[in-house]
């Protein structure tokens, strides 16, 4: 009995410390949309926060309105400050109306990130046939 007792301390123990090993992150979304006339891209950066980091993870986006498959998404990642500073870009030529890309980046936690980014419409009916767009600062 005495040997079962310690074995279910031991084991509780064991578990309570792989609990407490793993940092608790739920990821979550930011979001931007924008329009020029009859065109629309809806926009959002997927992140996480663990281990007194921001990490974005992935990169996703959808186009509205008649426009061929040789659109250009951006995505810029800003640090608000006092200026502002760039981070990192992530750039895509040529895509088709939807899509999604997995990225890695980290930025220390107490860094208030945002997201800047915007689309250059492949379109021959738009004179100005780009759009941009932010999203809130975490």
């Amino acid at each position: 009995m005495r040997i079962m007792r310690t074995a279910a301390i031991v084991g509780a123990l064991g578990l309570a410390l792989s609990l407490s090993a793993t940092p608790a992150s739920a990821s979550a979304v930011l979001s931007g949309r924008c329009s020029k006339g009859d065109f629309q891209l809806a926009a959002s950066v997927t992140y996480g926060n663990a281990g007194g980091q921001h990490f974005f993870t992935k990169l996703t986006w959808k186009i509205v309105g008649d426009v061929g498959s040789n659109n250009d998404v951006y995505f810029e990642f800003w640090k608000h400050g006092s200026p502002d500073s760039l981070l990192k870009v992530f750039k895509m030529n040529d895509v088709s109306k939807s899509g999604s890309m997995n990225i890695s980046f980290r930025r220390p936690l107490n860094d208030a990130v945002y997201v800047h980014g915007g689309t250059v419409f492949d379109t021959k009916y738009a004179t100005d046939p780009v759009c941009k767009y932010f999203t809130r600062t975490i």
